[in-house]
């Protein structure tokens, strides 16, 4: 499948061994083709209401990546990244994470 995201549509391609458009192994692609079409039109199934809540991590389990002060530092130079590439006509394109291992 390929999902165009200009004309925001999904394209189903399936390989067939051969270009002739009446042969058996085109018939069979175009089948499968078919098939995956269909599948993907009906309705997803309904999932059953959980019985128990999920688990839920608590604040000790969690570990972050970095240190809150690394962290920081990365947001405050991907701040002045992104206001000196807006400013050039550059893309706005920055993540925290990308800066979290680097010396700020």
């Amino acid at each position: 499948m390929i999902y165009d995201h200009v004309k925001h549509r999904l394209l189903v391609v399936v390989h067939s061994r051969s270009a002739d458009p009446q042969s058996e192994a085109t018939a069979e692609a175009q089948a499968a083709s078919d098939e995956i079409v269909a599948r993907l039109r009906r309705p997803l199934p309904l999932r059953p209401a959980p019985t128990e809540p999920s688990p839920q991590a608590s604040i000790e389990e969690f570990a972050s990546a970095c240190s809150r002060e690394t962290y920081e530092a990365a947001v405050t130079a991907a701040r002045n990244t992104s206001r000196g590439r807006y400013l050039s006509g550059g893309p706005l394109t920055a993540h925290p994470a990308a800066h979290a291992g680097q010396t700020l």
